[in-house]
């Protein structure tokens, strides 16, 4: 009986005799392997939103983030959060009910709805226009949002101002 690669015991050699180094890099290899299928299974396909957030004490610094519907975010350097709550590909506000609607599905005029909170508590809610230069709300500590981008949203595109 020829005795395994372990010092002391002693049993047949077969392929389950291996070094310590031999099974930290298949440990190793079996684990990358494990993380790259679930990442490419995982691997989401969109729809996408780029939010812009500024501060108006410094319109030249923003920061961007990326992110999906039912996401949150947060901003630099403070306890405050964004959550995209929706997408609606033509926007407008029903004079009936005063709420947010499309007014078709079309990508005429997009606008994300965002729940703004700080320390966890909601502060405000805020409907953001793709593309519009100039903020229609301004609240406090001065932050500000623009809806720079989208991607994979499904509605169909009219014209150049969908991306």
């Amino acid at each position: 009986m020829r005795h395994c690669c372990h010092e002391g015991i002693d049993r047949p050699l077969k392929l389950e005799c291996r070094t310590t180094r031999q099974i930290i890099i298949a440990t190793l290899a079996w684990t990358f392997l494990f993380v790259v299928a679930a990442c490419a299974t995982t691997k989401a396909t969109g729809p996408f939103f780029t939010i812009r957030v500024r501060h108006i004490s410094d319109v030249a610094a923003f920061e961007d983030h990326r992110v999906r519907l039912g996401e949150e975010f947060f901003i630099a350097d403070t306890e405050y959060s964004a959550k995209m709550k929706s997408f609606i590909p033509d926007f407008a506000i029903s004079l009936k009910t005063r709420k947010a609607v499309s007014r078709s599905d079309k990508l005429l005029n997009p606008a994300v709805e965002l729940a703004v909170s700080y320390q966890e508590q909601l502060s405000y809610e805020t409907w953001v226009l793709y593309q519009d230069p100039i903020p229609h709300t301004i609240h406090d500590p001065g932050y500000y949002f623009q809806f720079i981008s989208y991607e994979n949203v499904g509605y169909s595109n009219p014209g150049p101002k969908g991306r």
